[in-house]
């Protein structure tokens, strides 16, 4: 008896501990994205799932665009709203209207392994992989990288005031990876 006690007397500060350790960092939410500080240094966040009409609510600080063009069989999975903390645990406030960012994932209907990402921001972003070339499409320069043994590439450029980055996976051609790139201009 006295060991089911000391076992459950265990069990119960454990779990008391654990509850303490979880809810130790500071939560906060800015426009259904969370926060969680973990250290002065780690801040987890998860983003918010919204909708087309949403982002655009959102994102008022650049021309929101969509593509004109989608390859056959893809639809829009899910729409990812995402944005820093207000201020971090060291006191840097960053600028929230240059890094807030959209992501929209357009999956295959017919291939599951077939997808693209779309992602707009203010922030200028470049590519600093090994192997990213420079290439101009429609008068665009846009940075490319081909990940050829994971099947994955990478479409990156600014215009308009707004970094855009399209991020395929699997089996969608190159002509129509194009096509769905140039169509936001």
């Amino acid at each position: 008896m006295k060991r089911f006690i000391i076992s459950t007397i265990f069990l119960i500060s454990v779990s008391i501990s654990g509850i303490v350790f979880a809810s130790s960092g500071d939560i906060s939410t800015n426009n259904g994205v969370k926060h969680e500080v973990r250290s002065d240094n780690n801040i987890v966040t998860k983003p918010s799932t919204i909708t087309v009409e949403k982002a655009k609510e959102l994102l008022t600080n650049i021309e929101f665009q969509l593509p004109t063009y989608v390859p056959n069989n893809l639809i829009v999975e899910s729409v990812i709203y995402n944005e820093p903390p207000s201020q971090f645990p060291n006191g840097v406030m960053p600028n929230i209207d240059l890094d807030k960012e959209i992501t929209i994932r357009y999956r295959d209907t017919s291939n599951e392994e077939n997808w693209i990402d779309y992602t707009t921001k203010k922030r200028r972003i470049e590519l600093a992989d090994d192997g990213v070339k420079s290439i101009v499409l429609n008068g665009l320069e846009v940075q490319y990288l081909e990940l050829t043994g994971k099947n994955i590439v990478a479409y990156n450029w600014f215009s308009k005031g707004a970094s855009h980055m399209v991020i395929a996976r699997g089996d969608i051609s190159k002509d129509q990876l194009i096509k769905f790139v140039t169509s936001f201009n």
